[in-house]
């Protein structure tokens, strides 16, 4: 059984989909005589660049076509022979199976220098041209360069970027782009008409979701759920080969989030993982549909929603939208693109996951309701930077908290500096040696030096006493104690180093005189053992 992407390959200009502004200019060109000796048809896999390749050499040799004309007879003996794949006149080499140079000289190089067989022009199909090694481009580079009048050359490739400068500026560059999801829908009802099947729309809609703008894979799928024999094809039949869409769950966990319902959000997750739902490739799902929400919330007009989402999901993703401040999206982006890289890594599969959800849900932010209740009653919350002054090093920048009012009492303005760091670093350690006897030791090997933002930076002398404080476990431990005794300033540490002879400046303290306790401490915190 032939496939549907063979079956219903385009034979001329008009069944091209979605690439009017190329199909439109390659027209011109013929009709005006005015083409070139060499293109680059350039864009994402199953776009048409092949199938314009055909078409383009099909025009140019076809016997029938009359001057001032564009579309091929596809009844001529060249017509016919191109569609077979079976003309001598237009060679199509893979450079992908043909990468050297030696495949280069004898299939295009010598063969250019002898005239058509039968057709006008002799014409050259390079698919996958970027697979070409070095030396098989400067071979190529030549007959590109001054062609004999009877050949065309067109390059076929996913990834321009690996072709030589060289051979891009000898050839007419063509990109191709990805099919809009509403003429993928198109083309799969004609297709569907065509073979006599009814498909419900909803159905066809899924495919060129899923297709994710390549025409090819929409058509393999569709052919795949044909093949079943149904006249018929609905939800049970299409479930049988669609690949499971998770995008309700996505939007279902984006309204809890919104709605800071940590509950909802955690028991979503852990249902996902019972269900065996890679949460790898959820979370990536997700970073889009946030990504949409943020471009929806900044009322970006790229026709994104209805080529990611279904007619439902847009409606949601606009509702929640209205409920959201866009600095609170950025955030939510910012802290699943740093989970999902912990995903790979943990036993407990969901656990990343689960603590973005708290984080988002239990920090200070507010939605947008929120803020339009508070600024009602006068209790605020926000989060600002004070600009620095022309005087002001980049360490004394201040991180200003204006801290929620729950009572009638005046809002609390508390500015942390660097200097009152420094004032309350012994408070600190006396702190942390709550949670970690031990950990103040190595603390007292360094110094606060810089406020960068919220976080501290603690210089060392020695990388592995710096080493041992960025150790997720000791820094969060140590951030805890921080922020125990700044209070809502919501502050990090991070261990740096400064060699000994550059720290003299910034670290002179004075040598201690060092007890049993201490060293015991120390032992403690590096692991070793006392040697007699």
């Amino acid at each position: 059984m032939e496939t549907l992407y063979r079956k219903y390959r385009p034979q001329n200009w008009k069944s091209l989909t979605g690439q009017d502004h190329i199909t439109l200019t390659l027209q011109k060109q013929i009709s005006t005589d005015k083409t070139a000796h060499a293109y680059l048809f350039t864009g994402p896999r199953g776009s048409g660049k092949t199938s314009t390749a055909r078409i383009l050499a099909k025009t140019l040799n076809c016997q029938n076509r009359q001057a001032n004309t564009t579309e091929p007879c596809n009844e001529c003996s060249s017509c016919q022979e191109i569609t077979a794949g079976r003309s001598l006149d237009v060679v199509e080499i893979d450079a992908a199976s043909n990468t050297g140079v030696d495949n280069v000289r004898e299939n295009i190089i010598d063969s250019a220098r002898l005239s058509p067989t039968k057709s006008k022009f002799k014409i050259f199909i390079i698919d996958e041209v970027h697979m070409l090694s070095a030396s098989a481009f400067n071979a190529l580079l030549k007959i590109i360069e001054e062609p004999p009048k009877h050949v065309f050359f067109i390059l076929a490739t996913t990834e321009a970027f690996k072709i030589p400068g060289t051979v891009l500026s000898r050839c007419q560059r063509f990109d191709f782009k990805k099919v809009e999801v509403s003429k993928i829908k198109e083309r799969l009802k004609m297709i569907c008409e065509k073979e006599g099947v009814e498909a419900e729309v909803k159905i066809l809609d899924r495919i060129a979701h899923q297709s994710d703008g390549c025409l090819r894979d929409a058509e393999g799928l569709l052919g795949q759920i044909l093949a079943l024999g149904e006249k018929k094809v609905t939800d049970k039949e299409a479930s049988l080969v669609l690949p499971r869409s998770d995008w309700h769950k996505i939007i279902e966990l984006l309204d809890f989030l919104v709605t800071k319902n940590a509950r909802e959000s955690i028991m979503l997750i852990n249902n996902l993982v019972e269900d065996g739902i890679d949460l790898y490739n959820f979370t990536e799902d997700l970073i889009r549909a946030l990504r949409l929400l943020l471009l929806t919330k900044l009322n970006v007009d790229l026709n994104l929603l209805n080529d990611e989402l279904e007619e439902e999901g847009a409606k949601k993703i606009r509702s929640l939208s209205l409920k959201i401040e866009a600095g609170q999206i950025g955030k939510m982006i910012e802290i699943f693109i740093k989970q999902k890289t912990l995903l790979r890594s943990t036993h407990i599969p969901q656990l990343p996951l689960e603590v973005a959800v708290v984080t988002i849900c239990e920090n200070n932010t507010v939605t947008k309701e929120d803020s339009e209740k508070k600024s009602s009653t006068g209790n605020t919350i926000a989060t600002e930077t004070k600009p620095a002054t022309k005087k002001e090093e980049p360490q004394a920048k201040e991180v200003k908290i204006i801290i929620e009012n729950t009572t009638k009492e005046p809002v609390v303005d508390q500015s942390f500096t660097l200097e009152q760091v420094k004032e309350q670093w012994d408070v600190f350690l006396k702190k942390v040696q709550e949670y970690n006897h031990s950990l103040p030791f190595i603390l007292k090997m360094g110094e606060p030096v810089e406020l960068r933002g919220r976080i501290v930076k603690i210089a060392f002398r020695y990388t592995f006493h710096r080493d041992k404080i960025n150790e997720s476990k000791v820094r969060a431990m140590a951030e805890k104690a921080l922020n125990e005794v700044f209070k809502g300033a919501n502050l990090g540490l991070e261990g740096i180093h400064i060699p000994i002879e550059e720290s003299v400046a910034v670290i002179d303290k004075p040598a201690e005189k060092v007890d049993n306790e201490l060293v015991t401490n120390l032992i403690e915190s590096f692991g070793g053992q006392l040697a007699e």
